[in-house]
């Protein structure tokens, strides 16, 4: 009695005042009660003593996951401790066997080296969330008799236990960039969709920020706004797939910081793709300096990729036509393909809600098809948060009369960017009636550091020319995607999703 008494007295003292989660020390006051101790106390790994190995518990009615290897013994006891230290949730293969599909299935090009790297990357990273998902489902094993047989007292044995637990060795995030149709954001889809973690959340930059303003108005009350949102944010997902990472915004540049580090110092794991390398982030931009400790926090945190393949694989569907029209009769072809994708046959006007209780009027709306000028969606104050409420209600959209981009149109350069970001993320449709055909729009738009190339002299007279960093490196990304959407491929998995029928 006065044992249990002692027992009971030290395990409430250290739930009182450990160091480490109640939860985790819950769940070892639970398993001392059952006499049933954690199998991460023995030295020699998750093999028992041999003497205890007839003492292993009853088999599980869950077959092992014969991916993951375990410690070989024989007859009925390896089958019983294997099926104890299993997780109970077979654990997807990975990325490598996905990929590897892929390329038999000549979806994907082989010998590419740069995106094998990142493939075995992201497999590395799967593996370790796997292990560690294996190693928090591993809750039993032994007796606590024959665990303290060497000695050690009940108090030694469980601050041994939890010390091994606070000691969860950290996992690296992966940052992968590179140009243009490399593959970046589908590899880090395929990881994502596989990952053995629970709470993950696979997100565009975009959305993630409109997300983050918005919580910050919510908390606007409280002592540190910024803060508060990182916590929320870490108790919705562990696993943070973020793609497109760019930043163009003074009001994003200032906060990511704090932002990120909040998320880091609560333990999620952030992968994420980007066009640009880590020092390049935001680069030239307004108060870069407030900017800077992110980029050096990202590269400790996350291993830091560049796939650089020499291959856009956008532009490697069948161009099918009929989504982008250029020159005479256009704007009437591009009104007849969106008659022929929907069941609706007249326009009307419709009102659609945006974020943080805004409201837009669409003009021209049939079914689940709408159709702009370009004046309306590129030269009015609109931004992610309207384009992604657009692609809420509508599957496919026409903006009609794109011009070519130059110095005079900046900021509808920069919308049209964004737009096309957000109807892609979405895999929607995009129908275009424009002055020239995707590369000749933004043959005027160069980035700084081709302007130094050209020299003052060239550049002379040429009032057109448009010379923003960010803008003449958002280019490629916009031409890219412009192609793929219209692509026989982009075009037949839109339709199947949304069974249409096929033009």
């Amino acid at each position: 009695v006065a044992d249990k008494k002692a027992r009971k007295a030290a395990l409430s003292t250290m739930l009182s005042a450990a160091p480490c989660s109640r939860v985790r020390w819950l769940r070892l006051a639970q398993a001392a009660s059952r006499q049933v101790w954690p199998q991460s106390s023995f030295a020699g790994g998750t093999e028992p003593p041999a003497r205890l190995r007839s003492r292993a518990p009853p088999t599980s009615q869950e077959e092992p996951n014969t991916s993951i290897n375990r410690p070989s013994f024989t007859g009925t006891i390896q089958q019983s401790w294997r099926a104890m230290t299993t997780s109970s949730h077979a654990i997807d293969p990975g990325p490598e066997t996905n990929y590897a599909a892929l390329v038999e299935e000549g979806k994907m090009r082989p010998g590419d080296a740069n995106q094998e790297k990142a493939v075995g990357l992201l497999q590395d990273l799967h593996d370790q969330l796997a292990e560690r998902k294996r190693n928090q489902g591993n809750g039993g094993g032994l007796t606590t008799t024959e665990a303290l047989s060497g000695g050690a007292s009940l108090w030694d044995a469980i601050m041994g236990a939890a010390k091994s637990q606070a000691q969860e060795p950290t996992i690296k995030g992966l940052y992968l960039y590179g140009g243009v149709g490399t593959g970046k954001t589908m590899l880090m889809d395929m990881f994502f969709n596989t990952a053995p973690v629970r709470r993950k959340t696979r997100i565009h930059f975009h959305d993630l920020m409109l997300q983050v303003h918005s919580r910050l108005r919510n908390h606007r009350g409280s002592s540190d706004p910024l803060d508060k949102v990182a916590e929320e944010l870490a108790e919705q997902a562990k696993l943070l797939c973020l793609d497109e990472l760019m930043v163009t915004d003074v009001a994003d540049a200032t906060i990511l910081n704090r932002l990120f580090g909040g998320l880091w110092d609560r333990g999620v794991i952030v992968v994420s793709t980007s066009n640009r390398m880590p020092d390049d982030l935001y680069k030239n931009g307004l108060q870069r300096q407030l900017f800077l400790p992110f980029i050096e926090r990202l590269k400790s945190t996350c291993i830091v990729h560049d796939i650089n393949s020499s291959v856009d694989y956008r532009k490697l569907g069948t161009l099918s036509g009929g989504t982008y029209f250029v020159g005479q009769g256009a704007a009437e072809n591009a009104i007849d393909f969106l008659r022929q994708s929907t069941n609706a046959t007249q326009f009307a006007s419709r009102t659609i809600s945006i974020q943080m209780g805004r409201e837009m009027r669409i003009e021209q709306a049939m079914g689940d098809v709408a159709c702009f000028s370009f004046k309306e969606l590129c030269e009015q104050p609109l931004g992610a948060a309207d384009y992604i409420a657009i692609c809420e209600n509508f599957h496919t959209i026409a903006v009609l009369g794109i011009p070519k981009f130059k110095a005079a149109n900046r900021t509808s350069a920069y919308r049209f960017t964004t737009l096309v970001d957000v109807v892609y993320e979405h895999r929607f449709l995009l129908v275009c009636t424009a002055e020239a055909g995707p590369l000749e729009l933004f043959e005027k738009v160069i980035p700084l550091d081709e302007a130094k190339a050209r020299g003052s002299a060239a550049m002379e007279g040429d009032d057109a020319l448009l010379v923003d960093d960010n803008l003449g490196f958002t280019k490629d990304r916009t031409i890219s995607r412009l192609t793929e959407m219209q692509t026989e491929e982009y075009r037949s998995a839109h339709y199947e999703e949304h069974r249409l029928k096929h033009t």
